[in-house]
């Protein structure tokens, strides 16, 4: 499952025990209690189901932090909601936190990156966008060009507003770029850009890259002038 790999800095292990003594946490690991789960084995090594592995990290790390391993998990048919529903109600440690996960999951996102912009577009108040809209342009040469969104906003009153997740892979893997030079890609992105403001609804498009969205302050920014109303934001633990 994506995830930031900035959780692996504190060079924990997590271990999941069914018994209540005997299990002393040390710096390096740490215990996990949950009653009567099922093992699976994995290289190996007994591992906890994917849906169990989702909420205790849904209870340990902040939302922006697991909505790219709930995103991923579900694009890669690793689980589904019911499963991860079912886990969720057989303890109280999980709190709301995994519903409000499940609210947001969307396996339409293409990569982590993505997912954690989204996330911290929705712990800032900006609510949740439409991920990947298709959108049909033909044009002069008789042809009709296919263009997918990464994110889309229906403001009231303000036409839509695309958001676009700026990611270097983009302009520099080949398996993205299609052998084409930096120089190349970027044109190919203002002759699309130019396209669908000037044929479609949408009336402005963010670009927003993995920096600003983790100074946040620079993603506020942008999302406001663009006009997106934004509600109180809520606090991720």
């Amino acid at each position: 499952m994506e995830h930031p790999y900035w959780l692996h800095n504190d060079g924990k292990v997590f271990l999941a025990t069914d018994k209540l003594s005997g299990a002393f946490s040390s710096s390096g690991v740490q215990y996990i209690h949950i009653q009567n789960f099922p093992k699976y084995q994995e290289s190996n090594i007994s591992m906890t189901s994917v849906p169990q592995a989702l909420c205790d990290c849904a209870a340990r790390y902040r939302f922006h932090e697991v909505l790219p391993m709930f995103d991923s998990a579900l694009r890669k048919l690793l689980t589904n909601e019911q499963d991860i529903r079912a886990i969720s109600e057989q303890s109280h440690r999980f709190g709301s936190k995994v519903a409000h996960l499940l609210e947001c999951t969307d396996p339409k996102s293409e990569n982590g990156g993505e997912s954690i912009c989204r996330a911290i577009m929705i712990e800032e108040g900006f609510g949740r966008p439409e991920l990947q809209r298709e959108f049909r342009i033909p044009v002069s040469s008789g042809s009709v060009r296919t263009y997918r969104i990464d994110m889309l906003y229906h403001p009231p009153d303000n036409g839509l507003v695309a958001v676009e997740f700026d990611g270097m892979d983009k302009y520099v893997d080949p398996t993205m770029t299609n052998q084409r030079s930096i120089r190349q890609v970027v044109h190919d992105e203002k002759e699309r850009e130019n396209l669908l403001l000037a044929k479609t609804p949408i009336q402005q498009i963010v670009r927003i890259d993995f920096t600003e969205a983790l100074q946040r302050n620079p993603l506020v920014k942008k999302l406001t002038a663009a006009g997106l109303p934004r509600i109180h934001p809520f606090t991720s633990q």
